[in-house]
């Protein structure tokens, strides 16, 4: 009963949170061009929409605060989305001269699912037709069945800017699974239309999987 109790009040929270950030995008406009801004990306990674609305606030930092929801479309083995998730994410820049740092949080309204993130990125090295970057992750929270989540991530990729090509190797390192290694290679098309082919679980029987996503910003 009290473990019932703890879950319910937990789920309590989380929808505060989700009406807290709606309103927020609801009611709060922007006083100057200069001290914020409505953020709006829609994404469609196959079956999927993924719609990210926000409100990017004038403070220091560049606070964003917004919601998170998709839609994946009907087809002949699945009848589509019947009840569309809904996740609070926020996002704060931290000051740093040799990495771009920020500090994310998330939370799923229906699992309760939560995770803070303090993401680093870092070029090393750029010219007209080569760009060299690292990009680290920490994670931490809760999953979706309560247990805890700890995961570090490492990012190397090399851009080929005239091509609008990039190679990128992946190491991650979570609590509830093997340490996996992956390498991606990704081409742009216009439109916004991209390319990639990710081959996975290098360490094992790696394979290839190929995706095509379209990416529109207003």
């Amino acid at each position: 009963m009290q473990r019932h109790r703890s879950s319910r009040a937990f789920i309590g929270r989380g929808c505060w949170l989700v009406l807290l950030a709606a309103g927020l995008l609801a009611v709060t406009k922007p006083a100057d061009a200069g001290e914020s801004s409505l953020l709006w990306t829609a994404t469609k990674p196959g079956d999927t929409l993924l719609m990210r609305p926000g409100l990017a606030l004038g403070s220091k930092g560049d606070l964003r605060l917004g919601l998170e929801s998709s839609l994946e479309t009907a087809n002949a083995s699945r009848p589509g989305t019947i009840a569309a998730p809904l996740v609070v994410w926020g996002e704060v820049d931290l000051p740093g001269r040799t990495w771009a740092s920020v500090f994310a949080m998330r939370l799923d309204a229906r699992t309760t699912a939560g995770r803070v993130v303090l993401r680093r990125d870092r070029r090393l090295a750029a010219n007209a037709s080569l760009d060299l970057s690292l990009s680290n992750a920490l994670e931490a929270g809760k999953r979706a069945d309560g247990s805890n989540a700890f995961v570090a991530r490492q990012e190397t990729r090399l851009d080929f800017l005239d091509i609008g090509a990039a190679l990128a190797g992946t190491v991650v390192l979570d609590n509830a699974a093997p340490v996996s290694a992956s390498l991606k290679l990704e081409q742009q098309l216009p439109l916004g239309i991209s390319v990639s082919a990710t081959f996975a679980d290098l360490g094992h029987a790696s394979e290839a999987v190929l995706r095509a996503r379209m990416h529109r910003q207003w």
